[in-house]
């Protein structure tokens, strides 16, 4: 029985990656809400209000649509075209997996088992592929996701510290001090290694995007330039005479590497998903 075609990133099964990230999510809106911010004068109530529910909103909309969204290839989505057709039209390929006609920067995900418009990545914490239909959603998520982070780090620091210098001034507003700190420093912890991922992440595609790659040829680039230093390690050991009977063969190589097979392909994919994560 063939593998079935996932959608979107709400299709079943979820991903362990993406449940942990909504346990998070709401966990944090379950500590500003119920916790935090009854405990706070109404003037900070507000303005803290304000700040976090705007983020909290922004991500929670952005992650629906990036999860949302069907990021396979424009061809693959157009049912006008012949999918067995072997005759490539201009900008188009055939995808050696699943033998369908392609856009020529269309990737084939293992995973979603189908190939994605400009594929960049298998993102776990969405369950979905990010290609051209997402990416942007993608980006924008992460920022909003380094305000919120930012935001409870910060409010995190500054109860711990009211707290622990006027007891006497929550006295009315908290029943049970020791809990109110071990939430506190939770939430603090929790969010402190979100926001170190998510930073490695805004920084990560950063740089991909200033050097004009998507995270496919990150890796790609990656994994040629290591074979390379292997084969140039390999090379100094030789003996000439070893060098000269085998350039031949190591041309043959050379060529018959530049066709990307299935199961190479579909490594790199997998290392697309283990950059991101």
């Amino acid at each position: 029985m063939s593998k079935a075609i996932r959608t979107t990133g709400f299709q079943l099964p979820l991903n362990s990656y993406q449940i942990g990230s909504w346990v998070i999510n709401l966990f944090n809106l379950l500590m500003s809400s119920v916790i935090y911010m009854p405990t706070l004068p109404l003037g900070s109530q507000i303005a803290y209000g304000i700040l976090y529910y705007i983020t909290e909103l922004s991500v929670i909309i952005l992650a629906i649509i990036a999860t949302a969204i069907d990021p396979s290839d424009f061809f693959l989505k157009s049912k006008g075209k012949n999918k067995d057709n072997i005759e490539c039209e201009i900008g188009q390929s055939i995808c050696t997996i699943c033998n369908s006609t392609v856009g020529n920067l269309s990737k084939h995900c293992g995973v979603c088992n189908k190939c994605i418009d400009q594929f960049d990545h298998h993102c776990k914490w969405l369950n979905n592929c990010i290609g051209l239909s997402n990416y942007s959603y993608f980006i924008s998520l992460l920022w909003c996701l380094e305000i919120n982070t930012l935001l409870l780090i910060i409010f995190a620091i500054i109860l711990f510290s009211e707290f622990n210098n006027n007891r006497s001034n929550y006295s009315d507003r908290v029943d049970n001090h020791e809990v109110y700190l071990a939430f506190t420093v939770l939430t603090f912890n929790v969010n402190l290694f979100v926001l170190a991922g998510n930073t490695y992440l805004i920084a990560f595609h950063s740089y991909i995007k200033c050097k004009g790659m998507s995270t496919f040829d990150f890796i790609l680039m990656r994994r040629e330039k290591k074979e390379n230093e292997e084969k140039k390690r390999k090379n100094e050991v030789k003996k000439p005479s070893e060098n000269s009977l085998s350039h031949e063969n190591e041309n043959k190589k050379k060529k018959r590497k530049k066709l990307k097979s299935e199961e190479n392909q579909e490594e790199i994919i997998a290392d697309c998903e283990d950059e991101n994560s």
